[in-house]
């Protein structure tokens, strides 16, 4: 008989229990979302065109939460949804950045400006170009 530890581990590594953590995960950072700007389940239900049971639904058992309705609960809270992929050992931590100026200039260790980095997406580099000789 194994033991609840061995049983853990299997299912944590089960693409069903990987899964019912994403979206408990999501819905965590939704229901968060709500309470800073104080939006209750019927607000988040009209705004998103469902009914208040719907989201009841959602927060309060096994449902699936399609990419769609993702997209639709971020953007009834203002918000985007990001996803990642990371190793399996990996520790991932999330901080969001405001940045309501123009990013700093950036300067590689050889000089090169940000701006010479999008000149050189914008074109096709050519080698007799002399432009963008150092």
């Amino acid at each position: 008989m194994k033991s609840f530890k061995d049983l853990y581990k299997q299912s944590y590594d089960s693409p069903v229990f990987l899964s019912e953590q994403l979206k408990l995960n999501f819905l965590a950072e939704v229901q968060r979302k709500m309470q800073s700007q104080g939006v209750t389940r019927s607000a988040l239900a009209k705004r998103i065109g469902s009914s208040p049971a719907y989201i009841s639904k959602l927060f309060s058992g096994p449902a699936n939460i399609s990419a769609e309705t993702m997209a639709k609960l971020a953007h009834a809270l203002d918000a985007k949804v990001h996803i990642h992929l990371a190793s399996k050992d990996a520790s991932v931590r999330w901080f969001d950045v405001w940045q309501k100026s123009a990013p700093a200039p950036t300067v590689h260790k050889h000089e090169w400006t940000a701006e010479f980095f999008v000149n050189i997406n914008e074109r096709t580099m050519n080698v007799e170009d002399s432009s963008l000789a150092a």
